[in-house]
């Protein structure tokens, strides 16, 4: 399974090191790798750049900012997006 991690700060160090296997890292600017499973862990302009390029490459999406899907019209296009893969959104907080 390949994985790509979108975000390198505090949440997403913390990810990194408890994956196995270790994730692809991606920063701001960078191209969105095939995977798997991409995770944003890197807020809500994140999941905005990359979470429906992610759904339309047939990549799971694991979205840790939560609080961004309040955005109705966010919502909807990684909804649409989601064709051929899920959206996952993990219960609680994570410690980081």
């Amino acid at each position: 399974m390949k994985i790509a991690l979108i975000g390198g700060g505090a949440i997403g160090t913390w990810l990194s090191e408890r994956l196995d296997p270790k994730p692809e890292i991606v920063r701001r600017g960078e191209k969105l790798p095939a995977a798997d499973v991409v995770v944003e862990a890197a807020g809500h302009e994140a999941l905005t750049h990359y979470g429906a390029a992610a759904l339309d490459q047939g990549s799971d999406l694991v979205v840790v900012s939560i609080g961004a899907l309040a955005h109705q019209e966010l919502w909807d296009s990684l909804r649409a997006a989601a064709r051929r893969s899920k959206i996952i959104l993990p219960a609680g907080a994570v410690v980081g």
